[in-house]
This record gives C-alpha cells, sequence and structure tokens, in this order.
C-alpha cells in the first residue's frame, strides 16, 4: 500500500484521515470506540467499547457503510517526521507508523 499524506490543521498539527471499506474490513463502523496508543515509532488504533475517541461517518447513499477516523495529535509531528504513513490493517487493530520506519511490529494474528 502506497503511503498516505497527513493533513495539517490551521493550528499547525498534524491529522490524519482514514475511512472507507478497508477501515470495514478491518472491524471498525461508524458509532464504534476506539483507543490510540502510541510507540516508538508511531500509533496503534485498537477497537475498544471503553475508548475515548468514536468512529464517525455515515453510509453513503448506495447503502455501503463509510466509516472514518479523523485524528489529530501534537505528538504526530514527532511520531511521524516525513509527514507521510503506512497503515497496516489487521482485525479491529490499525498500526501507523512513519512511512521511513522500519521496524518489525506487526498486528497480532
Amino acid at each position: 500500500m502506497k503511503p498516505v499524506k497527513l493533513g495539517v490543521r490551521k493550528n499547525g498539527s498534524l491529522r490524519l484521515w482514514i475511512e472507507g471499506a478497508r477501515l470495514f474490513k478491518a472491524g471498525f463502523n461508524s458509532g464504534d470506540k476506539f483507543a490510540m496508543d502510541e510507540f516508538d515509532h508511531g500509533t496503534i488504533i485498537t477497537k475498544d467499547d471503553r475508548g475515548s475517541r468514536t468512529v464517525s461517518g455515515k453510509p453513503r447513499k448506495n447503502g455501503k457503510p463509510r466509516p472514518i477516523i479523523d485524528v489529530h495529535n501534537s505528538a504526530f509531528a514527532t511520531l511521524f517526521p516525513s509527514g507521510l504513513v503506512n497503515i497496516e490493517f489487521g482485525s479491529h487493530q490499525l498500526i501507523v507508523r512513519d512511512s521511513n520506519d522500519t521496524s518489525t511490529l506487526q498486528i497480532a494474528a
């Protein structure tokens, strides 16, 4: 998968926007709660009923789901210095890391 470019908010913080079928196939749907945990080389997004964040989005006009994860964090500038990220989709979990990162953390099977 090609790297995803992070957006920049008006206040200068970086913004991560993930939406659509791949997110739905990973088990995230509109209204689901999720948690984010930072690690040395990125962040892990995990579906979690006790999470402090919520997946947004509404179904498309054709009825297909369109979940959206839209997060911004001042730490993203340090975690993702290139401004480009690779996203690994797993079951109820995403690993987001800088596109230049070569660490070996993987989604648990």
